[in-house]
């Protein structure tokens, strides 16, 4: 099945006014001044609700959510949702270990950076924020499983918001968020049109395979 674009672009629309909204903010100020001006416009309820959401990136949101649809049966999604999710933490592990980039906390010093007084700040591996891309991964692909419009801007949002409070707690640039958003949108993306197009069209000779593949995988 190809891409329903009635049924997607709604997602795809708001992540290109966000990569439009990042790329030409690190175009007009230096990676320093746009962290500073979101690192440092903070106050005690801000603190409270960014950690929350950056908890929601740490990935114990989808235990929660698998076991909703456990208990829905719809079996095809928990083994989609854990096989992006294991795609996904690979790739930022390699790329983190590939680039090992510093995080604010190392760049500028504790001096600079400002946090929340529970949260720990980490010194290395900053590119890609993982929390962004893991947000993005399952928040893309879960916008283009159902066709619930609401559905799909509280995807996006929640995946902002989680994006934005890994730079408002100090862990990371907003560089880092924006290639992690990116990578998490290409991983759903290509996942879906492997399951959905090439393997569902390999298989399609074989009935026995291909149904026991689409009732095990979709």
């Amino acid at each position: 099945m190809l891409l329903n674009a009635k049924r997607t672009n709604l997602f795809f629309v708001y992540f290109a006014l966000w990569l439009i909204t990042i790329s030409s903010l690190l175009c007009l100020v230096s990676k320093y001044e746009l962290f500073a001006l979101i690192n440092h416009h903070r106050c005690t309820i801000a603190d409270y609700i960014f950690s929350f959401f950056t908890e929601l990136g740490s990935g114990y949101v989808l235990i929660p959510m698998l076991f909703y649809f456990l208990y829905k049966k719809n079996y095809r999604l928990i083994i989609n949702l854990a096989v992006i999710l294991i795609v996904n933490s690979l790739l930022v592990s390699w790329l983190k270990h590939y680039f090992y980039e510093s995080r604010p906390l190392l760049a500028y010093g504790r001096s600079v950076v400002e946090t929340a007084p529970w949260t720990t700040l980490y010194e290395k591996y900053s590119f890609p924020s993982g929390h962004t891309s893991l947000a993005f991964a399952i928040g893309t692909y879960l916008s283009l499983v159902f066709k619930n419009n609401y559905l799909k801007i509280i995807c996006f949002a929640s995946a902002c918001l989680i994006g934005y409070s890994r730079v408002y707690l100090g862990e990371h640039f907003p560089i880092d968020v924006c290639c992690g958003s990116i990578l998490g949108l290409s991983v759903a993306c290509i996942y879906y049109f492997l399951v959905n197009n090439y393997l569902s069209k390999r298989f399609r000779k074989e009935p026995k395979t291909l149904s026991s593949f689409v009732e095990t995988v979709g």
